[in-house]
């Protein structure tokens, strides 16, 4: 089993992936856990990111396109990956040759902060990263972030089996035109630049 999964079976929390380039070794991926510890794993942030989708079973492709019709743009989408972990991809290092990786991706649920006067995100074990995108884009990947946290809390409030009773045409019909509305009423807010609760 690879040290990612391995962390994921001991319930770790993942506060960011780091793109890095290390001599003699190539890309890697610095890993920091919401705990602090940081791992250096020799392997390229996508095929990190592939490895975490593995585990808890979701295609990245579908995953991003999904997300993509979510938030109205076609790259740098946020990833939901489980409840406790939505990654937002920021730009941390510029690309030394063609196809370098120049995205890192942060936790969303592990930022205590965004700068009010520089692209800095300040996460919630003290960590600070520098990102190479404007403040304005950053702010941007955060509030995808956010519009992408408020969807699954809907769909989670709906996912309440408790009462166990078999859900009807009706049931489904009325509950796929609230969720239209609600990521409708989402998409407007981020369009307008109407969140304003960033931390």
């Amino acid at each position: 089993m690879s040290k990612v999964k391995k962390l994921l079976e001991a319930n770790e929390t993942i506060a960011c992936l780091l793109t890095e380039s290390i001599n003699n070794i190539g890309n890697s991926t610095k890993l920091i856990l919401n705990n602090g510890q940081t791992i250096i794993i020799h392997k390229s942030i996508s095929s990190v990111l592939k490895e975490i989708a593995e585990f808890y079973a979701l295609d990245l492709k579908i995953l991003r396109k999904k997300q993509q019709i979510y938030t109205h743009s076609k790259y740098y989408v946020p990833l939901p990956l489980s409840k406790n972990l939505l990654l937002i991809p920021i730009k941390t290092k510029v690309p030394l040759v063609p196809k370098d990786p120049s995205l890192s991706y942060i936790n969303y649920y592990s930022i205590k902060e965004i700068d009010k006067y520089n692209p800095i995100v300040y996460l919630s074990n003290g960590v600070k990263i520098k990102c190479l995108n404007s403040l304005d884009t950053l702010k941007k990947r955060y509030n995808q972030g956010q519009i992408c946290h408020k969807l699954m809390d809907v769909s989670n409030k709906y996912m309440d089996y408790s009462h166990l009773r078999p859900a009807t045409r009706g049931d489904l019909e009325k509950l796929r035109e609230e969720m239209l509305l609600y990521q409708q009423e989402l998409i407007k807010k981020l369009i307008e630049g109407k969140f304003t609760d960033i931390k």
